[in-house]
């Protein structure tokens, strides 16, 4: 499953729309992060980078002699996930006896009573595209920016004030999409890290509990992405609680089929990241020997 998935890395890689990909692999499953060459705050940059993240994942499991993607010949063996999508590997032993069906269609015709080989391991993979979404409207547009600010500056405000924090600051790269907010740990950073990465969630949580427009997509599932350094999170607007998705919004995915969904998604989405640095001791002052 690990050499598919770098296979599928090196076949997106080689597209001039992408500048890096990011795996990490938490627990049994699989993320991979998708950060676009050119920042555009729009839904079709996201929405092609998606295509060909699929089609090099359906790619790179054909090369392979035992993995697929579960349900590849259906009609959805992507389920649909603000800023990208996920989809299932499993590892067939032996193809003479294999059930084919829950290979090609995703589900099993007999259930507990097939007599064939299901899968003898399965993986989720989780796709997601670092990128910015907002609306046609220039004025909501802006208002669900603003707030997204201010969440990143309340977040930082409160890791500056435990004890345990050297450094948090709240950057806005051009280059990059969302926010970074960077964190550095009094002590050593393998012993800080962990910690620091459950600070900066708890105050994300609280932080957007607080906000009138902001939700965190996901947030009662695993909203929390890892990357090398921490992880990436992604805000999205809600407008009307009464009418939306509750769950693209709770669970992060859409069961439905693309524009099937007769409730609300967030027209606005954009990445907040949380980094952990380790601190640097060129700058700092040195006390009397």
């Amino acid at each position: 499953m690990a050499e598919v998935i770098r296979l599928t890395t090196v076949l997106m890689k080689q597209s001039e729309y992408i500048r890096d990909v990011e795996i990490s692999e938490d627990g049994g499953s699989w993320s991979v992060i998708i950060q676009p060459n050119v920042i555009e705050e729009n839904s079709w940059q996201t929405e092609a980078l998606i295509i060909l993240a699929k089609k090099a994942l359906l790619e790179a499991a054909t090369n392979s002699t035992c993995i697929y993607v579960m349900g590849y010949r259906g009609s959805q063996p992507f389920s649909m996930r603000a800023q990208g999508f996920q989809a299932t590997l499993g590892a067939m032993q032996d193809a003479a006896t294999t059930c084919w069906h829950i290979f090609k269609k995703g589900f099993c015709r007999h259930g507990d009573m097939c007599c064939k080989q299901h899968p003898i391991v399965q993986a989720p993979v989780h796709f997601l595209v670092e990128g910015v979404q907002l609306p046609i409207c220039a004025r909501f547009a802006h208002s669900f920016k603003e707030q997204v600010a201010d969440l990143a500056l309340t977040v930082t405000a409160a890791l500056r004030e435990n004890p345990h924090v050297n450094l948090a600051k709240a950057v806005k790269d051009h280059e990059s999409p969302g926010w970074t907010i960077q964190v550095t740990a009094k002590g050593e950073l393998a012993d800080s890290k962990d910690y620091l990465l459950t600070l900066a969630k708890n105050a994300l949580l609280s932080g957007t509990d607080e906000a009138d427009l902001l939700c965190i997509i996901g947030h009662t599932a695993k909203p929390f992405v890892q990357k090398s350094r921490g992880f990436v999170v992604i805000v999205g607007d809600m407008q009307d609680q009464s009418s939306v998705c509750w769950d693209m919004y709770a669970k992060g995915c859409c069961s439905r089929a693309c524009g099937a969904c007769q409730f609300e998604h967030p027209e606005c989405l954009m990445p907040i990241n949380i980094v952990v640095k380790e601190m640097s001791y060129q700058n700092l002052p040195i006390g009397p020997r």
